[in-house]
């Protein structure tokens, strides 16, 4: 009977020792763990930064993101007087693409909505009729149709992959600033994003300045452009007058 209590201590002493050697192998697959938890934290905050090179981390086939030039500056303000008529006057006095007749090429299959609401904002009425079909770049096609916001001129752009809707975006158009705030989108697939731009009657071409020094040219095919790079720095190009002009067309 003597040797039980000592039995018993020795039980107790080997199970402490199995305990403790348990912690030290939870803590020490813990950790690694939360480095790469904290370096997951870190990457995030760094795509989602605005001078982060997007063009990087797209990681699927389907665009995961896309952005334009544009914003909604109407809340807020008196309602406009433009009409559907005058809307396509004004678009039309910069792009002469909206000065030709409509095309069978240039409906918008696949966009339904003629009229949508963003929250916060008026709704916007899309004059469908009036699209055009800017640019084709391989399997993308690049659109563009006038819109109506609170009376007030828009302009929406939408960009499509093997005839199917890829993106969208719509913003204030303003005839002076074609130029200084040019209409552009970044829509993000691999191997490289696909970059479309606007620019005014004059522009035949662009040039496509990469981050590795590279410039590429691209031709403008009715008042609109649409490649597909990875690295972009920036995009240049010369009005009718000869002045230069540029975008970052980055996000």
């Amino acid at each position: 009977m003597s040797e039980v209590p000592e039995l018993r201590a020795a039980v107790r002493a080997s199970a402490e020792r199995r305990s403790r050697r348990r912690r030290w192998r939870s803590a020490n697959r813990v950790a690694p763990a939360m480095v790469v938890l904290a370096a997951c934290v870190v990457a995030l905050v760094v795509s989602g930064s605005p001078e982060a090179d997007h063009s990087e981390v797209a990681a699927t086939p389907s665009p995961v993101a896309t952005s334009t030039a544009t914003d909604y500056p109407i809340v807020g303000q008196p309602p406009g007087t433009e009409t559907r008529a005058s809307a396509l006057a004004s678009i039309a006095s910069v792009y002469r693409a909206f000065r030709r007749p409509p095309r069978a090429s240039d409906r918008l299959r696949g966009f339904k909505d003629t009229t949508f609401t963003m929250r916060g904002q008026p709704a916007t009425q899309v004059d469908r009729a009036n699209a055009r079909r800017l640019a084709t770049s391989g399997e993308h096609a690049l659109y563009a149709a006038p819109a109506l916001q609170n009376g007030h001129t828009i302009l929406c752009t939408y960009m499509t992959r093997r005839g199917r809707p890829a993106s969208a975006g719509c913003g204030v158009f303003d005839p002076a600033q074609v130029n200084a705030k040019p209409r552009w989108s970044k829509t993000f697939y691999r191997p490289a994003p696909v970059y479309a731009l606007l620019v005014p009657d004059g522009t035949k071409t662009v040039d496509v300045h990469l981050k590795s020094g590279k410039v590429l040219t691209k031709p403008v095919q009715d008042n609109g452009v649409i490649f597909a790079v990875q690295g972009l720095r920036r995009i240049v190009w010369h009005d009718a007058n000869g002045t230069q002009h540029s975008t970052r067309a980055a996000i």
